[in-house]
């Protein structure tokens, strides 16, 4: 009986404990700048390899991973942080595809010289 005592306190002192630790102070504010994705959204990053005329194009990661997307009308694209177009995007541009589970392109950010 005692030892059940002793292990709810201990428990309920370290819950407590835990709380007031990870917790921000009152006043501070969290700012978190990373994007965030929608559940069934995905990302890829890597070079682009292979662009055709028709919006479709291979994109190879670092660890020669390849996967092939389409862009549709909705896909936005950026290039060194501007707005861009299609034909805007070069052989070897770093890209960032973002895109939903079934390979609908929502976005690409692209960086090049």
């Amino acid at each position: 009986m005692i030892y059940r005592i002793f292990f709810s306190l201990l428990t309920a002192v370290f819950i407590i404990t835990a709380g007031l630790i990870s917790a921000p102070a009152r006043g501070d504010q969290i700012t978190d700048t990373s994007p965030k994705l929608a559940a069934s959204e995905r990302t890829f990053e890597g070079l682009l390899a292979v662009k055709e005329a028709d919006g479709v194009f291979l994109v190879r990661s670092e660890d020669g991973t390849k996967k092939r997307f389409t862009l549709n009308k909705s896909t936005t694209i950026t290039r060194n942080g501007k707005s861009a177009v299609y034909r805007d995007l070069r052989s070897r541009d770093q890209i960032r595809v973002i895109y939903t589970s079934d390979f609908v392109v929502i976005e690409i950010q692209a960086t090049g010289s």
